[in-house]
């Protein structure tokens, strides 16, 4: 049996502001757990979480909050049999993070060690590649693509990380392969097709990868 929902979120009121909301109050126990190792680890150089007193908390909250609200929705299984929280609903909040990861790029630039210091190591500080690889479609938009590609130039986003991203959109809606990322298994050919090398080489070149060597295409 589902979770009982009251009938101010049934639908048609269940409203994506509102999941949003419900699910922001329902991540707060995983952001929590996050914000409580971090500041554990912060040896006093952030003291409130939800608080920034630089860029560096600011990029860092942010990071917490957007890792905690992707994962939430996963992870989470409060709603697990409820009829009203499907791939639909997931998408959407996919996209709310998308949204904010952009903006966060478009302001801060991709993070890096330099931008969250001793907190790169851990696994919330690296929310926007799980947030990219949840919506590989968006990043079939040129806007998109320019702005990742120039944080590659800048050297702030490595191109295996761009080539992985962007595979995943390939894979997922053309089935294939064309940047020999890891995503290659789910394909028929489990591999890049050699009538695909040119444009494999193009799209790699693209990003300032290397051509793929002659023995990886599958014929």
């Amino acid at each position: 049996m589902g979770m009982y929902l009251p009938n101010c979120l049934r639908p048609p009121f269940y409203s994506m502001k509102s999941l949003i909301i419900l699910w922001m109050l329902f991540s707060s126990i995983a952001i929590f757990s996050s914000c409580t190792n971090i500041i554990q680890a912060s040896n006093g150089n952030v003291t409130k979480v939800g608080k920034a007193t630089n860029k560096k908390d600011s990029v860092l909250i942010e990071l917490i909050k957007l890792w905690g609200l992707d994962q939430g929705i996963r992870n989470n299984n409060i709603f697990h049999d409820s009829e009203y929280l499907g791939y639909v609903k997931i998408s959407k909040i996919d996209s709310f993070c998308f949204e904010r990861a952009i903006s966060l790029i478009k302001k801060y630039g991709w993070p890096t060690e330099q931008t969250v210091g001793d907190f790169y190591e851990y696994e919330e500080t690296h929310a926007l590649s799980p947030i990219l690889l949840h919506s590989p479609h968006r990043l079939k938009n040129d806007s998109i693509y320019q702005l990742l590609k120039g944080e590659v130039i800048a050297k702030r986003l490595k191109p295996e990380s761009l080539a992985l991203f962007l595979d995943k959109y390939y894979v997922t809606y053309e089935k294939r392969s064309l940047y020999n990322s890891p995503f290659k298994v789910w394909t028929p050919a489990k591999g890049v097709l050699l009538k695909d090398k040119h444009l494999s080489d193009s799209l790699m070149k693209d990003i300032g990868l290397s051509p793929l060597p002659d023995s990886i295409y599958k014929k």
